[in-house]
């Protein structure tokens, strides 16, 4: 039976269009991962947490606080002009003592030190001849621009081509634009969270034993490797031993990172970013307690500071639409089933409980934490959009 003229011709019309579209995309993309790329080397934001990440690199060295602390400052002293300089070590009372007394910066950094990749390549870097201050957001700006091509190959075969467009707009709310310019891990576990969501994609298991190496880049992502290990466990029986693994393996280097570092714990932390606003300067001689109605408190201020924020409301919208328009495309009874066996929506439920499993245990609604999560459901919801226009194309 010969094939219709016009129907051939469509058809290469149709792919023709496709590709250059595709082309056009991959150029404006590109565009803009470097004109973002640029801006965050040329406007880096100046953490003071990228000082003691720098005074946890000389540790790597020297056990000398003194040594440390004066190493710290004094690269601080050259890289940042006089305005920044004074708001890092003299804007509040909890920064004075730390740049004054050695013992308080070198109480402080156990929190720092736990990130062990981060400051391994910031070490690395400057031995190369990299200012360590310009290292710390070197890796940043270059982590996202990574891992913003590395979602794209994730994701390419699931969102068509015109949607894929709409990216980079959410990109410049969602936090990303800040991860890139901070001095810290964050952009880190932003490309790594995109290495194992291809990995997860593409059925990989590779994945089971990238997943416990999440805790060397930051120690909250236990909570992502739980729970992306939790679903593996449950769909994939024939890797449950494999998975099982897996899981020892991420709590024992959880439990091995901070035991090594002298990590103080939750408890610690939470008290000093909520119940003290930044002014615990001895934790390793404080005793820390927490009431429940302290921890309440800090969670309900955390809730009224989360919804006001771009990054969130657009997250929680755009779940709610990838939420209705599964229920339009498989009716109530088959989309938890949907959720459930289409690795696209678990990531979706995945970030959801992530954001909420992190912000209960830290309630703190920064968007640096989440901008993988964030990203992540917009991806998802474009794809969920791509399969409900596949499905009404074929009717």
């Amino acid at each position: 039976m010969s094939v219709p003229m016009d129907f051939v011709s469509k058809l290469k019309t149709d792919i023709t269009a496709h590709d250059r579209m595709h082309s056009l995309f991959l150029v404006y993309f590109f565009v803009f991962t470097m004109a973002l790329l640029g801006y965050a080397l040329k406007n880096p934001i100046h953490n003071w947490d990228l000082i003691a990440y720098v005074g946890s690199v000389k540790s790597f060295e020297t056990d000398d606080k003194q040594l440390i602390s004066d190493y710290a400052y004094s690269e601080l002293r050259a890289y940042a002009d006089d305005e920044t300089y004074e708001r890092l070590t003299a804007s509040s009372a909890y920064r004075t003592t730390l740049y004054a007394d050695p013992e308080s910066f070198h109480q402080v950094l156990p929190w720092f030190q736990i990130r062990p990749i981060y400051t391994g390549l910031m070490y690395g870097l400057n031995t190369l001849g990299v200012n360590i201050f310009t290292a710390g957001h070197l890796i940043s700006a270059l982590s996202v621009f990574a891992g913003l091509w590395v979602f794209y190959v994730a994701f390419k075969p699931y969102v068509s081509t015109s949607l894929w467009f709409s990216a980079p707009f959410f990109v410049m709310m969602n936090g990303v634009v800040e991860v890139a310019r901070l001095g810290t891990p964050d952009a880190l576990a932003f490309l790594y969270t995109a290495v194992l969501t291809l990995l997860f994609l593409r059925g990989k298991r590779q994945l089971l034993w990238l997943l416990p190496l999440s805790i060397f880049i930051r120690t909250d992502m236990i909570f992502f490797v739980g729970l992306m290990l939790g679903y593996l466990f449950l769909r994939q029986r024939d890797y449950r031993i494999a998975t099982a693994v897996s899981l020892l393996a991420t709590v024992a280097i959880y439990l091995a990172v901070n035991r090594y570092f002298g990590n103080y714990g939750w408890a610690t932390v939470f008290y000093l970013v909520f119940i003290t606003d930044m002014h615990l300067n001895y934790p390793a001689d404080t005793d820390i307690q927490i009431s429940l109605a302290q921890y309440v408190n800090s969670v309900m201020s955390g809730i009224m500071d989360i919804l006001v924020n771009d990054g969130f409301d657009a997250f929680a919208g755009l779940f709610a639409i990838h939420l209705g328009l599964s229920l339009r495309l498989n009716g109530l009874k088959n989309t938890f089933f949907d959720f459930f066996t289409r690795h696209v929506n678990a990531l979706a439920v995945i970030s959801v409980i992530y954001v909420i499993v992190h912000f209960l245990v830290f309630p703190a609604g920064y968007s640096r934490f989440f901008a993988a999560q964030y990203f992540t459901v917009l991806l998802t919801t474009l794809a969920m959009m791509t399969h409900l226009t596949a499905n009404r194309s074929t009717e």
